[in-house]
């Protein structure tokens, strides 16, 4: 008799779950139905920050920040400096204005310009091409590392300035959290998971900030440095959620408590959102994480609740598709057959079951291609092996002991 209660109450449980989702499914698509979509998107992700920034803001800026769009460190902490300034952020490469970002800036004419990060970010020869564009200073904001980058933007913002903390070995808690740095005009500072960097300190010190807000759970700031962060203030909150997806949607019910429109952006990429996420905020809008094809739990829950008049999708089809333009919530995740070929196209997947171990590339060069090998799926920095960013042809290495590999932009890998 008690195995067999237990079977129905397994069964009452998995009845209750697959309610819950078909009416958090059915409450995103009436939010779907009701909102108007936006999409700002280029042909690649310099096209896109132009298109964002042409969308959002006037000529005769006072200033705008310029980041490299290759990497994320530099501009982690820089979309909320230059929210605060009154400006956008705009993504170059190490070497090169992209023409749509020229285009961009001619028609800004920009008081001034900040240039984020060192010479191996963006040069000295595109610092001086940026001269031509403004009649003001051209300045650059640059530490020994992002940590010290970060710590010296914060020196533009008041004493008694609320603080987030995010880490600064992983990109999507820190720009889920710029949207709430831009609308409350709070600095953004980079810890490891397990200690605070000097300059961080010497930050938090001269700042002493009346508010600080860890973003993401333990595994990328953890207990310990929390425990420190209480020296600088008595406020210190956290807010994280399971996995990325939940820690922005955290950050959205507990900084837009009374959103009526929301941006969101992908959750596998960086470089939408660098520009994106203070966008979003000065307009008072969280920014939420979704996948290629759909909105993750969390995500659609906050849609659902909000029930936003507009939505902004930051990036074209190929890192938002038609699933996430519709408001589509994902399904509940489930295994999957390993696969009858040797190839296998962008998403997460088990090692071992929906995908086998071994070295794997792209079948050709690909620009803006993400990839993570996983020791699991909590969505902590803790479960990644290994990452990169690149524009060359990756080639990866899937051990039999890792349980995931998830890739974003890098198109069909195959193995070798």
């Amino acid at each position: 008799m008690s195995v067999r209660r237990k079977s129905v109450a397994g069964s009452a449980v998995a009845v209750l779950v697959a309610l819950s989702l078909a009416a958090m499914t059915s409450m995103a698509a009436s939010a779907a139905a009701a909102a108007s979509i936006v999409r700002f998107q280029g042909a690649d992700r310099f096209a896109t920050s132009a298109a964002i920034v042409q969308a959002s803001y006037a000529p005769g800026v006072p200033v705008v920040y310029i980041a490299t769009g290759l990497n994320f460190p530099d501009a982690l902490a820089g979309g909320a400096a230059a929210a605060k300034a009154g400006g956008p952020l705009l993504l170059v490469l190490p070497d090169l204005i992209p023409t749509r970002i020229a285009a961009e800036l001619t028609r800004l004419r920009p008081a001034s310009i900040v240039v984020l990060g060192g010479t191996g970010a963006v040069s000295d020869a595109v610092l001086t091409s940026l001269q031509t564009y403004t009649t003001g200073a051209v300045t650059r904001v640059s530490g020994v590392d992002r940590y010290a980058t970060a710590a010296r933007l914060a020196t533009s913002f008041p004493t008694g300035s609320p603080v987030f903390i995010a880490t600064g070995r992983d990109f999507p808690d820190a720009l889920a959290g710029t949207a709430a740095a831009a609308a409350q005009h709070a600095a953004i500072l980079l810890t490891t998971p397990t200690t605070i960097p000097s300059g961080t300190a010497a930050a938090l010190s001269a700042l002493a900030p009346s508010s600080i807000r860890i973003l993401g759970g333990t595994g990328a700031v953890s207990a310990a440095v929390a425990t420190q962060l209480a020296a600088y203030t008595p406020t210190v909150t956290r807010l994280a959620g399971s996995d990325r997806y939940a820690t922005a949607a955290a950050i959205a019910t507990s900084e837009f408590p009374s959103a009526t429109s929301v941006f969101i952006t992908t959750g596998a990429g960086f470089a939408d959102a660098l520009t994106g996420g203070p966008v979003a905020g000065t307009a008072g809008q969280p920014l939420l994480l979704a996948t290629l094809s759909c909105l993750p739990a969390d995500t659609a829950a906050v849609v659902a609740a909000d029930a936003p008049t507009t939505v902004t999708l930051l990036g074209g089809t190929g890192v938002l598709g038609a699933g996430v333009e519709s408001l589509t919530t994902c399904a509940a995740p489930s295994p999957t057959p390993p696969p009858t070929g040797v190839s296998f196209g962008d998403g997460t997947h088990v090692i071992g079951s929906s995908l086998p171990a071994g070295t794997y590339r792209t079948r050709a060069n690909v620009s803006g291609c993400y990839w993570e090998r996983l020791s699991g799926f909590s969505g902590n920095l803790s479960d990644v092996i290994a990452n990169d960013f690149g524009t060359t042809t990756p080639v990866v290495t899937i051990s039999s002991s890792d349980v995931g590999f998830t890739s974003g932009g890098c198109g069909v890998w195959t193995k070798q």
